[in-house]
Order: structure tokens, then C-alpha cells, then sequence
């Protein structure tokens, strides 16, 4: 989905119906989804922020003036509630 919180609404509902296969997977999806690359960009962007004393949104938009891959304030807000939201 073009839309953030729709797209994360999408992958919440996928891992519900991983569970209703099974728990395990769940676990494998949960895992999957950390590994993603949109995950692991969202985590590299909060270590950025973390360790420069700076704002998640701030963080992305420097990287994006510099050209490397980035989030948008809205993906970002998405991403943190998903991750919250499939903790186990």
C-alpha cells in the first residue's frame, strides 16, 4: 500500500493469519519481518537518532538531502506501532 498505516495494518493482519496456521508461524513471520529490509532501515535510522541526540524524522530527512535511502515522517510512524505491536 502506497498508504503507511494501511501497509502496516496489512502485515499485522498476515501475521494474524500466520497464527491461525500455527503459532510457530507467527514466530518465523515475526522474525522475517525483523530481518526485512524496511525494518532494518527504520532500526538503522533510530541508532542514527539515538546517537546523535536527534529526532527519528530529523535523522531521515538529512539522509535523504544526502541521497541515501530514508523514511518518511509518516512510514516512520507506522513502523514504531507495528513494532510495538508484534513484540511477543
Amino acid at each position: 500500500s502506497s498508504n503507511a498505516a494501511e501497509a502496516g495494518q496489512k502485515i499485522q493482519d498476515l501475521l494474524s493469519a500466520l497464527e491461525a496456521t500455527s503459532y510457530e508461524e507467527r514466530v518465523k513471520g515475526v522474525s522475517a519481518w525483523r530481518e526485512s529490509p524496511i525494518n532494518q532501515l527504520y532500526l538503522q535510522i533510530a541508532e542514527e537518532a539515538l546517537a546523535q541526540g536527534l529526532a527519528l524524522p530529523e535523522i531521515s530527512s538529512r539522509r535523504r538531502a544526502a541521497g541515501k535511502d530514508s523514511l518518511s515522517p509518516a512510514e516512520i510512524k507506522a513502523l514504531a506501532l507495528l513494532n510495538t505491536k508484534i513484540r511477543f
